[in-house]
Parts: C-alpha cells; structure tokens; sequence
C-alpha cells in the first residue's frame, strides 16, 4: 500500500485484488480508468463512489483561535483573497502560483497600488517544495504567505470568505479541496487536469498546466467580472449535490447488498 501518491497507486497490489467482487475504494472515475488500464481489477468489478467534503469530525481537528487568524487573513478591506489548500509539494505546483501572482502583479496599472492576498493552508507533502527561493522571496513580498496546517472548519470558514479557491496540482485522485469550494460556493481556478474536470464540471475556469502567465489572466478576468464570479457560485452550489457523504453511505450499502445477493 502506497499513500503518498495519487490515483490508482493507493490501491492494494495485482495479487490481492484477483478474488474480490468490488472495488469500492475508487473515489472517482479518474482512478476507476487507471485500475483499469493498469490491470490492476476488471472494470466490471469496479464500483465509484465519490468523496465529499467536510469528512471528519470537527472534535478531531485541533483548535485554532481565532484572534491568532485574524492578521493573517485581513479585513476585507485588505484586497481579493486567493486560497490553496494542500500540501506543499511539486505535485501541488506551488511554483506555478507564485509565478502567477507575480505576473498578475506586473500586468497592473498601477503595480504599487494593486494588492492580492494569496494563503495557502497546508503542511509539508511527501517531497519539499522545490520552489526557486527568489520566486518565494518574490511572491511572499506580494502577498502570497504559506500558513502551514490548519484545521479543516478553517479552512473550510476562509472558503466562504475567498475571492476563489486556485489549485494548480499536477495529479490528484480525488482533489477534496473542490468538493470543499462546491459546498462552499467558491469560484474555482483549476489546473487542466481530468480529475479537475470531474469534480468541477463548469463550476471552474482552467488553465494549462504550469502555465503561469495563463492563470495569471484567468485571475484578472474573475476579479474584473462580478457578474461571472457571481455565475461560478451559482454552479459551484448546484454541483456540490453531487458530494455528499449521506450519498456515498446509499451506495456503498447498496454495494453490499448486492455483493452479499450474488455471494
């Protein structure tokens, strides 16, 4: 079992999967089609049932006070604010964001009055962050602070608050952060990758991946346009439906049913 990575590398070895019925560990059809093409289980013995946010209990996340936040995150009337959840890690492209922030600053008007707060909340990943540390030097100078990790009811509370949630992962085998931006209302910003797409549907605006400069203008058209910031909450609200963990129970219990009928 390997847990550091995404996608149908977290699931059990060849070998220990030849006699079951189900599969019911695969969290979204992105990792259903690479089970599949990796032969690692029959498609017909696949089963997707999708994550949803808002998973664990709040009583297992340690508290936070709030008036230890509050200067991180700013008054309102400090500017946008931008926020990835994640790790820190070169699957999660943080590099590619701070570029982003860097460029969208140099496009302004007026550069020296243009403000963007940027968090993002998360600790290490499995690998360090590979980001070049004038790049680093650069980005926090604008507005870009990393928080390290924090727990999920704030990250959860900050989403409400978020101008967008922007992810620039380069894989990912569920990607939580979205569904938790869908129940949110959030508009999102997303990486051009298949998973992305599931979860988000047309409730994101994408760019390709580690293109920098194009999220960058993605970032100034959400945040010249109300009106289409206004529509991605709309979608965002509709489409969270989909992820529900009351959903999920239905199904992996009518998965059950079916597998003992057919035992």
């Amino acid at each position: 079992h390997r847990d550091r990575e995404p996608g149908a590398s977290r699931v059990l070895e060849p070998e220990r999967l030849e006699d079951v019925d189900h599969v019911v560990g695969a969290g979204s059809r992105v990792v259903a089609e690479q089970m599949i093409e990796r032969k690692l289980v029959p498609a017909a013995k696949i089963e997707v049932i999708a994550h949803a946010p808002a998973a664990p209990p709040e009583c297992w996340e340690t508290p936070v006070a709030p008036d230890a936040l509050g200067p991180l995150f700013g008054p309102p009337c400090a500017g946008p604010l931008l926020l990835t959840i994640g790790t820190l890690e070169p699957r999660k492209d943080p590099a590619t964001a701070r570029a982003a922030l860097i460029a969208w600053h140099r496009a302004q008007p007026d550069p020296a009055t243009a403000r963007l707060r940027w968090l993002w909340i998360g600790g290490p990943g499995s690998r360090p962050d590979s980001t070049p540390p004038e790049l680093v030097r650069q980005a926090r100078h604008l507005g870009f602070h990393t928080t390290g990790p924090l727990p999920g009811s704030i990250a959860r509370q900050t989403l409400t608050r978020a101008t967008a949630l922007v992810t620039c992962s380069r894989a990912e085998g569920f990607g939580l952060p979205l569904a938790e931006a869908l129940a949110a209302g959030a508009p999102i910003i997303a990486s051009d990758i298949p998973i992305h797409r599931e979860i988000a549907g047309d409730a994101a605006l994408y760019f390709p991946l580690g293109a920098a400069v194009a999220l960058a203008r993605l970032l100034q058209t959400l945040l010249a346009d109300p009106a289409l910031a206004a529509t991605l909450r709309e979608r965002a609200r509709r489409r969270a439906a989909r992820f529900s963990w009351n959903l999920a129970a239905r199904q992996t219990l009518d998965l059950y049913r079916r597998a003992v009928i057919h035992a």
